[in-house]
């Protein structure tokens, strides 16, 4: 895939995402009691600014 490809905006279903660049689920396990809390929202708010994200899978 070309970069000008990979910057292309796509639509997935009924969701039109700004880039084909997509996060991998990664465990990060943030949360002490496993448990969402304000700094999984912050981490993840910013990283799925630029496009799709998979979380915590």
């Amino acid at each position: 895939m070309t970069e000008q490809a990979l910057l292309r905006s796509i639509t997935i279903g009924p969701y039109q995402l700004p880039n084909r660049i997509f996060m991998a689920p990664l465990g990060r396990q943030r949360s002490p009691q496993r448990q969402p809390n304000d700094l999984v929202v912050t981490y993840y708010t910013q990283r799925a600014s630029a496009g799709l994200i998979i979380s915590e899978s």
